[in-house]
């Protein structure tokens, strides 16, 4: 296959500014951006990581140059949410503290605390989805040709999910940002010579640190990594995989100020919430089930329901091209370990829920693989004379329907194995898991039907400051007087509801009508139900 050096960044960078760009006309989720279109609604999460990205950024601001000073540093971070490392929320903090201007209308305030507006902190997102994809067509162009480059940059950009989930103000996107520059850098110049440099260890090691101070799946790397090396240099790994290790936990540890005061306990208390946490359900296959006891299959039939089909099916032909490459070759080795080890992972008995949000991860890899299929096919068309790149545009442009059809809520994609999301409802797959069905759309529809000044049950309610962000991110419910309550089963006073079909955790249909309710207004996508408006008769 073509190789290609110094000018395999280019066809992706334009591929992550035209993403960009894309992402950005689609993301608003309750008409605060005048050029964008109706993106996907509040989620669930994205509050606490808003608040926590501002709150960094004013605590970076205050503090001035006392950031030289590690007891101000430790008092600031005394009072940060340390469920999760802070450069994921100071990612989103950074962006929604540049782009505030950007807003039309008036930004809600409470007295007391950060004024915060999730749109402006979804444009982070945004921003580290490109560079993602402009990282992934690099690594796959200046390995594979520039050919594969740019195809695997629109392949990450055709991924519904992955897409969607760019929309929000979520650490995944920023999670997969880390991955992927963590990962790449160590597969291309850890590999460059006859053995990993010490230089190389030193500037990849730094990338690791950022991706442990993201979320905790980086804790998946090390291990991959080391296994990796050994195997490929045997003793001449020892000593970057030393050097990458440490550099990674002194930027890890240097750049999580809350760990300071006690770092043995703060190291526990993290690496070890996870067997401490509040349980979650997912529906998979028509059945609830609690997030440690999904079954074993979850993780890979996610995986392969929701890819576009093309791009699964290359993904597939590219992996077999490389099968040969994966003992002898350490670049293919770690994408493909990379690609593996998480969904073994979470084949056992970790937590798993939320479609493919914990393992997205996976997808910049089968992007790269999907570029090598792709280039292979071109290869094959070219020796038969066949106008390879026409032929491969055609074929990739077939793959953006998923991307188009589903708007805004690509998070309920489904490829054709299932029938859609059609078909994936009738086969028990869950249809909605984050509230992004609450579009701006279907509340402007609420905020048309229901009276003014009047109480809006909402169903399912993950936690408790859910419907207090909701209501200050989007104007119609302020505009409009309504007030937003968690449904309380005996009450017989709120005559109306609100749903999004997170199955996990809805009540069913006959609990909801032997309380009364009746639906009034569905909002579909592709015919499935992914919101509704029930009312129901009150006693005076």
């Amino acid at each position: 296959m073509q190789r290609c050096g110094e000018s395999a960044w280019l066809g992706p960078a334009v591929v992550a500014l035209l993403s960009f760009v894309a992402v950005v006309l689609t993301i608003d989720p309750a008409n605060w951006l005048p050029l964008s279109a109706e993106g996907p609604g509040i989620t669930l999460d994205e509050s606490f990581n808003v608040v926590m990205g501002a709150y960094l950024v004013e605590l970076v601001r205050s503090l001035g140059i006392s950031l030289l000073d590690p007891a101000s540093v430790m008092e600031g971070f005394s009072v940060y949410n340390a469920d999760h490392p802070p450069f994921g929320r100071l990612w989103l903090g950074v962006f929604h503290s540049l782009t505030q201007s950007w807003v039309s209308g008036e930004i809600p305030q409470q007295p007391g605390m950060l004024t915060t507006l999730t749109v402006c902190a979804r444009i982070g997102s945004a921003a580290a989805f490109a560079i993602t994809v402009w990282l992934t067509g690099w690594f796959a162009g200046a390995n594979w040709g520039r050919r594969c480059g740019w195809i695997a940059s629109v392949a990450l950009v055709l991924m519904p999910r992955v897409f969607g989930d760019a929309h929000l103000a979520s650490l995944e996107t920023v999670l997969n940002l880390t991955w992927s520059a963590a990962i790449f850098s160590v597969a291309h110049f850890w590999s460059a010579g006859e053995r990993p440099s010490s230089r190389a260890a030193t500037w990849t090691g730094v990338l690791f640190g950022l991706l442990l101070l993201t979320k905790i799946q980086a804790v998946l790397l090390p291990p991959l990594v080391i296994v990796w090396a050994v195997f490929h240099w045997r003793g001449a790994a020892i000593k970057p995989v030393a050097i990458w290790l440490l550099v990674g936990a002194v930027v890890f540890c240097l750049g999580w100020p809350w760990l300071w005061s006690d770092l043995p306990q703060r190291l526990w208390e993290y690496f070890g919430r996870s067997t401490n946490r509040v349980e979650l359900h997912c529906w998979y296959l028509g059945q609830k089930f609690v997030d440690r006891e999904v079954p074993w299959h979850y993780p890979w039939v996610m995986f392969a329901v929701t890819m576009p089909i093309g791009l699964l099916a290359m993904g597939g032909w590219g992996l077999f091209q490389v099968h040969r490459d994966v003992v002898r070759s350490p670049r293919v080795s770690l994408i493909v370990g990379g690609l593996i080890v998480p969904l073994l992972l979470f084949s056992t008995s970790v937590a798993v829920y939320d479609g493919v949000r914990l393992f997205l991860i996976c997808f910049p890899l089968w992007a790269v693989l999907t570029g090598i299929g792709f280039e292979s096919l071109g290869e094959l068309l070219a020796r038969k004379n066949w106008r390879p790149n026409a032929v491969l545009a055609a074929l990739l442009i077939g793959q953006s329907v998923g991307v188009v059809a589903y708007s805004p809520y690509w998070l309920s994609y489904y490829n054709c194995l299932t029938g859609g999301l059609y078909g994936a409802e009738k086969l028990g797959f869950e249809v909605s898991y984050w509230g992004d069905s609450l579009s701006r759309t279907f509340v402007e529809e609420v905020a048309r039907r229901v009276p003014s000044n009047t109480d809006v049950a909402v169903v399912p309610i993950m936690h408790q400051f859910y419907l207090p962000e909701l209501m200050k991110q989007v104007p119609a419910f302020k505009e409009h007087q309504l007030r937003l309550v968690a449904m309380d089963w005996p009450d017989k006073q709120t005559k109306y509801l609100i749903s999004f079909a997170r199955k996990a955790d809805l009540p069913t249909e006959d609990e909801l009508a032997a309380a009364g309710w009746k639906r009034v207004y569905v909002h579909r996508q592709m015919g499935v139900e992914v919101a509704a408006m029930w009312e129901r008769d009150v006693r005076p």
